[in-house]
């Protein structure tokens, strides 16, 4: 048996979509080796889901939160079970646990990002050295886990998440579809521990955006408990009625949003990955994010779009202005990187490397 452990499926956000296309890699493997599979949801809503995406089925149980329930069902399919893939290292000590009441399945799991960028992140250290495996979204991670947390880079695969089909793009890529004037864009949960993000950075540029660009307007596409806040910076310093919060989009109206923007910007200090450039790409815009963490895997600096230092907004206002003065170079660096992200950052690769790497570990 295969089993896959994750705090949520279903839902906007980047853990919850690679989550679902590390179950997609779990179905398929299942189904290629002729093995059941167990797929266990912390905090989806008690009870059976399905999930049909891709071309892929998949069925999973999710505890509404009730981790003792979840500890529980994990410690009873630990029996069966060959390998174990966790989706997220807070769930480590849960199948460490599991496994020591059961046999001894291989275990694997993936890291994001932040979670293990630190001495002090205590789950991460104290259970990552007794994983099999550490399937790390970027180098970057990889290298800060060999660094911090005891663990050999031997037992770390780098496999960068893919695009998904859904997020894809059609292929043409448009400009001008706002309205009025032209559009940034950021795709961002607003809440105070995402304030990492940058977003207020963008915010404070937007002045001396406007006016070398005026008409420019700012969207976010996410909203949170962080909005608030943001509202009130934005009115505080004469850019209230440019920027607009979008919460709680489907994937048809995000991919629209990404359509109908000429820039996205996201000046991130600490992403692990950054599924959003890779969405942002795949839809033909030019992408400003952050020079830090593992964005530059992505995003190539003066090719698929630039690269500034975090709280730097006379840099960030500067790259922001000369993308939307210059529609060449949108479409060069747009188009630059689609090709990127639709060739090397697809959804079948991601799969195969999840599936390749579980196969190691088994024979190992």
């Amino acid at each position: 048996m295969i089993i896959g452990l994750f705090t949520q499926l279903k839902g906007s956000g980047g853990i919850q979509r690679v989550g679902r296309h590390l179950s997609e890699a779990i179905s398929e493997m299942s189904s290629d080796q002729h093995v059941p599979y167990a797929i266990l949801s912390l905090a989806d809503e008690r009870g059976w889901h399905e999930l049909t995406a891709n071309g892929q089925h998949v069925i999973f149980r999710g505890f509404g939160h009730d981790y003792i329930s979840f500890l529980a069902a994990t410690t009873a399919r630990m029996r069966d079970a060959s390998v174990a893939l966790v989706g997220h290292v807070q769930l480590l000590p849960v199948a460490i646990t599991a496994r020591m009441k059961r046999s001894h399945p291989k275990l694997a799991v993936v890291a994001h990002g932040v979670e293990v960028w630190s001495r002090s992140a205590l789950v991460a250290r104290n259970s990552l050295p007794l994983a099999d495996r550490i399937i790390a979204v970027s180098e970057f991670t990889s290298n800060r886990i060999t660094r911090l947390h005891r663990v050999a880079r031997s037992r770390i695969k780098v496999v960068h998440p893919g695009l998904d089909p859904s997020l894809a793009g059609s292929g043409e890529i448009s400009w001008g579809l706002a309205s009025s004037g032209k559009v940034l864009l950021t795709v961002a949960r607003l809440s105070r521990r995402d304030r990492y993000k940058g977003v207020e950075h963008v915010i404070k540029a937007l002045p001396e955006v406007v006016r070398l660009v005026p008409g420019t307007r700012y969207v976010i596409a996410g909203g949170g408990s962080d909005s608030a806040r943001i509202r009130t910076l934005a009115d505080d310093i004469g850019v209230g009625p440019l920027v607009e919060i979008r919460q709680r989009l489907t994937d048809s109206a995000l991919s629209e949003t990404y359509r109908e923007s000429e820039v996205f910007v996201m000046p991130s200090l600490k992403e692990g990955f950054g599924l959003v450039f890779l969405e942002a790409m795949a839809h033909g815009k030019p992408v400003i994010a952050g020079n830090h963490g593992g964005t530059p895997e992505l995003v190539v600096d003066g090719e698929t779009g630039f690269l500034v230092t975090y709280g730097d907004t006379l840099e960030l206002s500067q790259r922001v202005i000369q993308l939307l003065e210059d529609q060449n170079l949108r479409a060069k660096m747009g188009g630059l990187g689609r090709e990127r992200a639709i060739h090397d950052f697809s959804l079948m690769r991601f799969k195969q490397g999840i599936i390749a790497s579980m196969h190691d570990l088994l024979g190992s």
